[in-house]
């Protein structure tokens, strides 16, 4: 196009380049914009895009709004400031993607200690909910050592979680752990360790995922000889353990 300006709304962000992005497939044509935006004070240089489809099971149009940069968006790049956010600038956002009802945001860590990890956080609505369920789904392993450096040269040294996972229901609502409203990501990790936790309580993998905090991950412990030993003495051979707990949203409620 000869001009983006104006095309994005949001503060902070501008768009510099803008195109029409469209194909063809079996459920006909998709239409949307593509180009070059800059963000926030430092006119970071990111990538958007937005497509627009007719669903297929109505006459609604549905959108997703995509937003990617090479090297990471930072919290201080959203902000619009050129000053540095303890914590928050040892994340940096690498897709966030945006539909009717959902939110999806890849992220990579970029902090020493945790260099190298990635996750995804999403908020989304499952059929007949109006508040989203949030999830957090941390891809791999998160070693002890990566969080605690005292844990270095500890016993501790080689524990820790494999696909950590959070998830927050809100209250008075279950969500089946195949719901189809859950994204890809954290729906893998999701899967996994209620697959382990299936072996030593046939059903559990059926069961819906009550309304409060809900967290899942593998105990791996296959790096530490000290804690393999500890284990194996109390008669719990193996070197991964699947767990999964729930705390309700009344432990939160003061009165």
């Amino acid at each position: 196009a000869e001009s983006a300006d104006g095309i994005i709304s949001f503060r902070g962000l501008k768009a510099t380049e803008l195109e029409l992005d469209s194909s063809y497939s079996k459920a006909g044509w998709a239409f949307g914009l593509k180009g070059r935006a800059e963000l926030g004070v430092s006119a970071k240089k990111i990538g958007y895009s937005v497509a627009l489809k007719k669903s297929t099971g109505s006459d609604k149009f549905e959108y997703a709004a995509t937003l990617t940069a090479d090297d990471g968006i930072s919290a201080s790049d959203i902000a619009g400031q050129s000053i540095s956010i303890p914590g928050l600038d040892d994340v940096a956002l690498t897709t966030i993607v945006v539909t009717n009802d959902s939110l999806v945001a890849d992220l990579a860590f970029t902090g020493e200690a945790l260099t190298g990890k990635t996750a995804q956080i999403s908020a989304f609505h499952p059929e007949g909910f109006k508040k989203a369920v949030l999830g957090v789904a941390i891809i791999g392993d998160l070693p002890f050592t990566s969080l605690l450096t005292s844990a270095q040269g500890s016993a501790l040294d080689g524990v820790g979680l494999d696909d950590l996972t959070m998830l927050i229901v809100p209250e008075g609502k279950t969500l089946l752990p195949t719901d189809a409203s859950i994204p890809d990501k954290l729906r893998n990790n999701i899967k996994t360790v209620l697959d382990d936790l299936e072996e030593s309580k046939p059903g559990f993998k059926q069961k819906p995922i009550e309304s409060g905090i809900t967290m899942l991950a593998e105990f791996d412990i296959k790096a530490s000889d000290r804690i393999g030993d500890l284990m194996g003495s109390g008669c719990e051979p193996g070197t991964q353990f699947a767990i999964a707990g729930t705390i309700g949203a009344k432990v939160f409620d003061p009165s």
